[in-house]
């Protein structure tokens, strides 16, 4: 089974528009058992673990300062940014997966769909700048 994903163009002060690996993926709420749509999180094989930002980890788990705190950086460049570890249930399609996630303290980070139990589990090409296809 295999699933495309056409970049997204997006706008940058510096560059205009920027084509960008974007996927939309569900994560499933502890707290009502509903799937989350997230959309927009960037396809990322440099992060380590995918991100949410504070006002959709707040819909994703019940108490997100339950989860071990940690202090990250280069989410955001020159600074640091406090986030608290999950483990959250995921869904693209009908692709179904548990992944680390780190619940950002804030809401000024994007939401990012990093490597550990996610895009490490399949084989993910990206084509020529416009295209991330997943494989199993």
């Amino acid at each position: 089974m295999s699933s495309a994903f056409p970049y997204r163009g997006r706008g940058t002060p510096i560059f205009g528009t920027v084509l960008r690996p974007l996927v939309d993926f569900e994560a499933r709420s502890e707290v009502t058992g509903e799937w989350v749509r997230v959309e927009d999180a960037l396809a990322d094989t440099g992060a380590d673990a995918s991100v949410l930002p504070l006002h959709i980890g707040m819909l994703v788990v019940n108490k997100v300062a339950s989860g071990k705190k940690h202090v990250v950086h280069g989410v955001v460049p020159g600074a640091s940014l406090s986030v608290f570890v999950h483990r959250v249930d995921c869904r693209i399609g009908r692709r179904r997966f548990t992944a680390p996630t780190l619940i950002a303290d804030s809401i000024d980070v994007p939401a990012i769909l990093g490597r550990a139990g996610a895009i490490d589990r399949w084989r993910a090409t990206y084509a020529h700048g416009r295209l991330l296809r997943i494989r199993k």
